[in-house]
């Protein structure tokens, strides 16, 4: 923890118990930690960061599987996908190692056991390098396989605790974080066929309702911003585009 005034420490630095790839995620004065193998919370109480004993997902277990990345918090749950690791170079297509397929993983955040792990694409060897989108109003949950090519809309049915399929795009590469629109329920994602395009979909279908190419040779794997006039910047690793929405 960091003072954001004088950038002194805020507090003694805590050992997590395992390493973690991941990007922090909070809610509140609670930090959420996605280690390699397991999923852990600490409390922040003023002096220090305190880890909550009460509560750990051992979300890759015993399994061959690969780490997670960053966890999207939302509407009680906690999401993820698995088979973080990688051999990018210039895009994520074929550059998964574990052999398993890659997994979305839901955690309640009031009970760690709650939960569960739901196949991407069922195909070997998937892979990611970032977090799902989720969207709490529609209660929909958009995962995608960027080794394999595959992206999917799950339906979360909070009383039946399960992950209902609701549609399946294969051959799109998918691998950045997506923005998402949630009055028009669009997302905007990036598909790599060699070179770079972006798309927006639907996210109640899957439909794709515009799509622009970048001309970029790279995938990108990073982190678009929306602007402020029905617009958005797109980074991927070679260059910086904006698409305007008319």
């Amino acid at each position: 923890m960091i003072d954001p005034d004088d950038l002194t420490m805020a507090c003694p630095p805590l050992d997590c118990g395992e390493p973690s790839v991941a990007r922090l995620s909070a809610v509140g004065k609670t930090v959420y930690v996605v280690g390699v193998r397991t999923i852990t919370r600490y409390h922040w109480d003023g002096t220090a960061l305190r880890r909550d004993d009460s509560w750990a997902c051992p979300y890759i277990g015993n399994s061959q599987r690969s780490h997670g990345w960053d966890a999207v918090i939302g509407d009680r749950h906690l999401w993820l996908m698995d088979n973080g690791q990688h051999r990018y170079r210039t895009s994520m297509v074929g550059r998964g190692v574990a052999q398993a397929p890659n997994r979305l993983i839901r955690v309640a955040l009031a009970d760690a056991e709650d939960w569960q792990g739901i196949d991407v694409s069922g195909l070997p060897g998937g892979s990611i390098t970032n977090p799902p989108l989720w969207d709490e109003a529609r209660q929909i949950v958009i995962a995608y396989d960027s080794a394999n090519r595959v992206i999917c809309g799950f339906r979360f049915e909070e009383e039946k605790r399960a992950l209902v399929p609701l549609w399946r795009q294969d051959g799109l590469g998918s691998a950045s974080h997506m923005l998402h629109f949630p009055e028009s329920g669009l997302i905007c994602t990036n598909d790599y066929q060699r070179r770079e395009a972006i798309v927006l979909l639907d996210i109640a279908s899957g439909a794709t309702v515009a799509r622009v190419e970048t001309g970029g040779f790279m995938q990108g794997v990073v982190f678009p911003s929306p602007g402020w006039n029905e617009d958005f910047y797109w980074c991927s690793m070679d260059q910086v585009t904006r698409i305007a929405l008319t």
